[in-house]
């Protein structure tokens, strides 16, 4: 059983929190959801059309001229009156109730409905791709934490070398030419050393620019969450559970089925519309021709230049685009799986040979220094060594990051959950302005 996270200080983010008020802040989702919204009024418009209409129309006129008028337009169901010379009054409640349409009202729902399955499921795409670069943006700061605690380490170690080297230059020990060495390999730390302090704050304002936030508002401690599963299988059992989890083949699917319905639509439009009628009517200053009228009207369309049959190869045309760009998003899901089953393999293998080379590395710059000072070795195999070790460091730190999000990529190409709720965080900090991984540890 999993231990119960601590509770995190409000000077201290967690991945887990850093999820939620990305997912909170970011404006695509926001602009996401407020469409998934329109796309349901769509649908609810569909459903009205299959429902009956009802509508109050009021007429009233005076003069020595008769005519005949309509109700107000975006007035459904609309009615003509005819109006009489001199005072006139009309009132009546007008029903309509669609019959048949060739089922052109139908499709029209099923590719609304269509269309709001299409809308949720981009949104659940939109927001696991938000979570992935969230993920990504947080682990890149204690990756570049690392590489410049690498470099104020490697700048450490030459400053005392350089130190070691003064004297023993003023003591007639060593050449100038050592100290020029010396000076020369902590110009070029120095250097490291800036662009590496540039590098965390760059990490830290595509941090804070996820969450809303300025760079200096970001917590100083970041807590990275322990590493979920990994997920395990053949590759094809991994390919078809992607094909069938991934949120985007859902949405390209129902962008299909919308398609077809649009198609369906179309072809109804060759087909008699008929609708039930019903008015009840009032007239006043003519007595005896108020009442009750029940009907059908019916109409078929004949001919108008093509139009209609048009429309019927441009939706088979988009039918046909939809299904290609269904094999498209497979396809795409199918190289997302096996790219990122490739970088997890390649990371779980250089993790372990990055730890053998920094425990090398430390122990080689150990006996070269200690050579050096024992006067059996020059200062430039010295200085050979303190750079292999900070690259080493370096190459450690890179390491870490790349299984930690070479994991969240191979979950995000599965379309499995990026980080769980019940991921826990690591129970213990380290010195500095970072809280290091659980699962691997830089030093």
């Amino acid at each position: 059983m999993q231990p119960a996270a601590p509770p995190v200080s409000a000077s201290v983010l967690s991945e887990q929190s850093a999820l939620k008020e990305a997912l909170k802040f970011s404006p695509q989702i926001a602009a996401a959801e407020a469409a998934l919204q329109q796309v349901r009024a769509r649908r609810n418009v569909a459903e009205a059309a299959l429902r009956p209409w009802l509508s109050l129309n009021l007429f009233a006129s005076a003069g020595g001229e008769g005519a005949i008028m309509s109700s107000p337009d975006g007035t459904a169901p609309s009615t003509l009156m005819q109006l009489n010379r001199g005072a006139f009054a009309n009132q009546n409640l007008t029903l309509m109730w669609p019959l048949a349409a060739g089922g052109a009202r139908r499709a029209a729902l099923r590719r609304a409905a269509a269309q709001q399955s299409m809308y949720g499921r981009n949104l659940a795409a939109l927001r696991r791709m938000t979570e992935l670069q969230l993920l990504q943006a947080f682990e890149a700061v204690p990756e570049k934490q690392a590489m410049l605690q690498a470099a104020k380490q490697e700048l450490a170690e030459i400053e005392a070398h350089l130190q070691n080297d003064r004297i023993n230059v003023k003591q007639g020990a060593a050449a100038l030419l050592t100290l020029n060495q010396d000076e020369t390999a902590w110009s070029k730390i120095k250097i490291e050393e800036a662009n590496a302090e540039r590098d965390v704050q760059t990490a830290r304002l595509s941090l804070a620019a996820l969450l809303g936030k300025n760079s200096a508002d970001l917590p100083a401690v970041l807590q990275p969450s322990l590493l979920p599963p990994a997920p395990a299988g053949s590759v094809q059992k991994l390919l078809a559970e992607a094909v069938h989890a991934r949120p985007e083949m859902s949405a390209a699917s129902q962008e299909t089925a919308a398609a077809e319905a649009d198609v369906s639509g179309s072809r109804a439009s060759l087909q008699p519309n008929i609708s039930l009628f019903a008015m009840g009517d009032a007239v006043q200053n003519a007595p005896g021709t108020s009442g009750v009228l029940v009907g059908i009207t019916a109409s078929l369309p004949l001919a108008n230049g093509g139009a209609r049959h048009a429309r019927i190869r441009e939706s088979m045309a988009a039918l046909q685009q939809s299904r290609s760009d269904f094999r498209a998003v497979q396809v795409q899901v199918e190289l997302q799986v096996q790219t990122a089953l490739l970088q997890w393999q390649t990371a779980l293998a250089n993790l372990p040979v990055a730890h053998q080379g920094l425990a090398q590395a430390r122990m080689a710059w150990q006996r070269a220094n200690q050579r050096y000072l024992a006067g059996r070795s020059i200062n430039l195999e010295a200085l050979g060594a303190l750079t292999e070790l900070a690259q080493a460091r370096a190459r450690m730190a890179q390491a870490v990051y790349q299984k930690r999000v070479a994991l969240f990529r191979l979950r995000y190409a599965l379309g499995e959950s990026l980080l769980p709720a019940n991921t826990p965080t690591p129970l213990h900090e380290t010195k500095g302005s970072t809280l290091a991984p659980a699962n691997d540890h830089v030093n």
